[in-house]
């Protein structure tokens, strides 16, 4: 699966997942503007294919993917009920 657009992905910065931004081909090179969840902080990135490909795509901003642990999810609403 490639990153597109609006994904949110883990491994390019170590301290926290981003939302991609923009992405640009550099020959064997891609260039990527991101900010981040926790810090919403802007930057860019040139990496390589081979880096590229390592990205891991959590969600896509604006959808829901049902992967949280739902004891954690049920303990949650029973401390804020």
């Amino acid at each position: 699966m490639t990153v597109k657009t609006g994904q949110i992905v883990k491994n390019l910065v170590p301290s926290e997942p981003v939302t991609i931004n923009q992405i640009q081909p550099l020959g064997k090179m891609v260039s990527l503007k991101f900010t981040g969840m926790n810090s919403n902080r802007t930057s860019s990135k040139v990496l390589s294919e081979s880096e590229f490909a390592l990205l891991e795509i959590l969600t896509e901003e604006g959808t829901f993917n049902f992967k949280g642990d739902p004891t954690k999810f049920t303990l949650l609403l029973r401390l804020n009920g």
